[in-house]
């Protein structure tokens, strides 16, 4: 009865046995590691200047086999479970220094890599802001379409200086002076206002502004007026003929003697004025007259002379042109062309210039001693026949102005 017991047991050992075999043959292989992270790029600036405070600065980085990154900041973490891929912001102290910058990324198993780049922070000294310590216009007169504005200005940590019109840059600016004056093109002569801007600036771009108004009133101005000095005639009345040119004005009228004779004429024109035959002098003029109502005149004395014997002088043609003042006076160029005169002499505003000897009855010549004293002159050819008989023909010059200023012509 003991033997089938034992045998039963080896039995059950021996199942056991060959249990535990087929267990561990059937048992799977362990899983692989994940790849070590590596930081494929760190990228942000190597210096930044700053003036005070605490400065801002971007971290770009990308990596690959990371799950997180972490940001320090000179030995200290400053940014944590960041992105294995982006970018964060990091903030220095404005001084001089230089820091350092980690990555750290981390993958699955916590196995890391690392990158350090180096920054500096520089800080720069102060700017003083530019200041416009005095700025001053002044209109003067129209000259055309446009007005004459001088400008007067002083500036402190300027280096460059500039003029606005009405926003606008008006060009030829060149070369300004930090302090000083200057001439503003470009202003418009409407009658309106107008803004004059300054504008300063400095070396590190930092600008101020200032704004002063004109406003510019078209004056007119008379730049030629010709009629005749004297006159033969046959009748009671004799037709005179003027012209003239002018700027700025919108009408002219002619008067004879302080009456209009004239009106609603063109700002530059001619017409025919009737003048009585009598031996004696009369007084031509000329007004033109602006939009808002300013005016210049000038008045010429014209001879009425009866008709006698003998022949009488004619001028043809006579035009004068007045070159740029070099000093107290111009000599004003004239040509003329005259028939039956044996002499011709010219007179400046009714007196002799002297140094006229010679001169040809049709030809140039220059007028000697013209004022350049800022206002207009007449210049008066005559003509005188054989039988003494003159006739006379004036031209306005002028206003005439110092070297500085433009060259006045009539013709």
């Amino acid at each position: 009865m003991r033997a089938p017991l034992i045998v039963v047991a080896a039995c059950v050992v021996a199942v056991s046995a060959c249990s535990s075999g087929s267990g561990s043959g059937e048992s799977s292989p362990s899983a692989s590691p994940p790849p070590a992270p590596v930081i494929t790029s760190l990228s942000m600036k190597s210096a930044v200047h700053c003036a005070s405070g605490d400065v801002p600065v971007k971290v770009s980085w990308e990596t690959a086999g990371a799950q997180s990154t972490a940001l320090s900041l000179d030995g200290a973490q400053v940014g944590a479970d960041l992105a294995a891929n982006g970018s964060d912001r990091i903030t220095l102290p404005c001084k001089n220094g230089t820091h350092e910058v980690m990555l750290t990324a981390t993958n699955a198993s916590g196995e890391t890599a690392t990158e350090t780049h180096r920054l500096k922070t520089v800080k720069q000294a102060p700017v003083n802001p530019p200041v416009i310590d005095a700025f001053t216009v002044t209109p003067g007169q129209c000259e055309g379409s446009t007005l004459a504005v001088s400008a007067t200005y002083r500036t402190s940590n300027a280096t460059t200086v500039s003029f606005e019109v009405d926003g606008q840059a008006p060009g030829a600016q060149a070369g300004l002076d930090t302090s000083g004056t200057a001439n503003i093109p470009d202003v418009p002569c409407d009658g309106k206002s107008h803004q004059i801007t300054l504008v300063a600036d400095n070396a590190a771009g930092q600008s101020v502004q200032a704004t002063q108004s004109v406003k510019g009133n078209a004056v007119p101005v008379i730049a030629s007026f010709s009629v005749a000095s004297s006159v033969h005639c046959d009748s009671t009345d004799t037709q005179v003929s003027v012209a003239w040119q002018s700027s700025g004005a919108k009408s002219a009228e002619v008067t004879l003697d302080g009456g209009v004779s004239a009106k609603d004429l063109p700002a530059s024109g001619s017409t025919t004025v009737d003048v009585p035959c009598s031996d004696g002098t009369q007084k031509i003029g000329l007004v033109v007259t602006a939009g808002d109502g300013q005016q210049a005149s000038v008045v010429h004395s014209i001879r009425t002379i009866p008709s006698g014997g003998g022949t009488k002088p004619v001028i043809d043609s006579f035009s004068v042109t007045a070159p740029g003042c070099q000093g107290d006076t111009v000599k004003v160029k004239a040509t003329w062309q005259t028939t039956n005169a044996e002499t011709v002499a010219f007179e400046v505003d009714g007196q002799n210039p002297g140094a006229q000897a010679g001169l040809p009855t049709s030809g140039k010549a220059n007028v000697p001693d013209v004022p350049c004293d800022g206002k207009s002159h007449q210049i008066t050819l005559v003509a005188t026949s054989s039988s003494d008989k003159s006739v006379q023909q004036s031209q306005t010059v002028g206003p005439l102005y110092g070297a500085e200023q433009p060259a006045q012509s009539a013709g």
